[in-house]
């Protein structure tokens, strides 16, 4: 599975980089990405399982929206709920994989000298107002992870949640930022070391997209 494969070659460039430092370890999941073909054993960890309800607009939605309308139409509910079980399905099962990438670093003794950023290019909207896939600006297709892991033998860095605007530009300064190597003025991206040490609750008051 692509899922497993990602770990089991991070993994093996982990052991093969054992004791070189700095290093670098991008592990790209394509999962949860249609099609949802989870393990079977995975097929059916969320099976009848009471998801979160689908949103439901109370507001004209976009022009764009409504011609991608027809694309989400399914025979049953029970369609409907037996996607959003393999979604969650392929989550968990990029979940457990992630967990064979931090065991590995722990096996090493590198977990707390690491910095670890969880994120993703987008979200899903996953039947919320009718609509599947990405390109719209609403929630479900916007609002993405962005977990990040200081180790604590970079910083003493407390868990806590920063409400403000980020995007996946802001990934490479604020990596260099932390690293202190110079950001670039060429670079679009802001850094967000400041909101990792509570030095300020946001970087930007909006974003513009297009």
């Amino acid at each position: 599975h692509g899922s497993s494969w990602v770990a089991e070659r991070s993994v093996y460039h982990l052991k093969q980089n054992d004791g070189k430092r700095p290093f670098m370890l991008w592990s790209s999941f394509i999962a949860p990405h249609p099609p949802l073909d989870v393990p079977e054993r995975w097929a059916d960890l969320y099976k009848d399982v009471k998801l979160p309800p689908v949103k439901k607009t109370i507001t004209p939605i976009s022009e764009l929206a409504e011609e991608q309308r027809d694309m989400t139409d399914y025979p049953s509910e029970k369609y409907l709920q037996r996607v959003r079980e393999l979604y969650m399905a392929a989550i968990s099962f990029v979940d457990y994989n992630i967990g064979k990438i931090i065991q590995q670093l722990k096996d090493m003794g590198e977990y707390d000298n690491t910095l670890i950023i969880f994120t993703s290019d987008h979200g899903e909207m996953l039947f919320d107002h009718h609509l599947w896939r990405k390109v719209f600006p609403y929630e479900g297709s916007t609002h993405i992870p962005f977990l990040m892991r200081i180790g604590k033998h970079i910083a003493n860095v407390l868990p806590h949640t920063v409400n403000g605007i980020t995007e996946l530009r802001d990934i490479m300064p604020t990596l260099l930022d932390l690293c202190e190597i110079p950001i670039p003025d060429t670079v679009d991206g802001c850094s967000l070391k400041k909101c990792i040490f509570q030095e300020a609750s946001f970087v930007r008051s909006y974003l513009h997209g297009e």
